[in-house]
């Protein structure tokens, strides 16, 4: 049985995995879907996970990008595209 913040972690990450190619995913906008304050989320994400909500779609993030660019007819600006950076720099 999961904990009430056990629940909490799980929907964010689930909401982040498919919300992080919005380049506008906000920590506000994953602290409503929880429905919990941002500072209360920041202090619950990170003393169950060790990293903050940032480091986490940053990771994400990086991972789907690793997993783009096994296909070739991709250039790097799309890849950064569906991965939620607007700016390929």
């Amino acid at each position: 049985m999961l904990s009430a913040n056990g629940k909490v972690i799980m929907d964010v990450t689930d909401y982040v995995r498919r919300h992080f190619p919005d380049p506008n995913l906000s920590v506000k906008e994953i602290a409503e879907s929880v429905y919990h304050t941002p500072p209360y989320l920041s202090n619950v994400f990170k003393s169950r996970t060790g990293k903050n909500r940032i480091q986490y779609i940053k990771e994400v993030r990086l991972e789907y990008s690793v997993a783009l660019m096994e296909d070739r007819s991709l250039t790097l600006a799309d890849i950064s595209q569906r991965c939620g950076y607007s700016d390929q720099n």
